[in-house]
């Protein structure tokens, strides 16, 4: 709802950019509709960085973003649709939101011999792993991945005096 009150407030200043925010958001949507268990990594990036760009429209220079991560390096590698996008929303809701300096966020993929692993880093405070709200984003995420995987699946939080890192860990199928 935020970003459509985002797109209505352009239409008439910048139609350009809120025809670019129609695109990503239509982008983001269509890609949370998918049904299957898994989808391949190079999608689910299109996603996050589709969803980066909405973001980074709204909330301006506070959100800064890079994506480090080489097709060529994962391209049998799947992940639940929607796996990945959920941490990077975390990063913008609850940090380039609420700081006025913003955010800057890093997210990466890479194979390693046991699976995939994807990891989604900020700048900001972090958070207690704890303090994960049972029935929302993170904790359905863990859910997913658990009734898909197994227990070789797991979300792993790295809070650091620097930033926080949130490591997705999905073993090789």
């Amino acid at each position: 709802f935020n970003t459509l009150n985002s797109i209505a407030a352009l239409v008439r200043d910048d139609p350009t950019r809120a025809e670019q925010m129609i695109e990503r958001l239509s982008s983001v949507l269509r890609g949370s509709l998918d049904g299957a268990d898994a989808i391949p990594v190079e999608r689910e990036m299109k996603l996050v960085a589709d969803y980066l760009d909405l973001q980074r429209m709204r909330f301006g220079d506070r959100l800064r973003h890079s994506i480090i991560w080489r097709p060529e390096e994962t391209p049998a590698a799947t992940v639940p649709p929607c796996a990945v996008q959920p941490l990077v929303e975390n990063a913008a809701k609850h940090v380039a939101g609420r700081r006025q300096e913003g955010v800057e966020v890093q997210v990466g993929a890479r194979v390693e011999p046991r699976g995939l692993i994807i990891e989604v880093a900020d700048n900001g405070p972090g958070f207690d792993a704890g303090s994960i709200v049972i029935g929302r984003g993170l904790d359905n995420l863990q859910g997913r991945l658990r009734a898909l995987y197994g227990e070789e699946a797991r979300v792993e939080f790295d809070r650091a005096s620097a930033g926080m890192t949130v490591r997705l860990r999905i073993p090789s199928t």
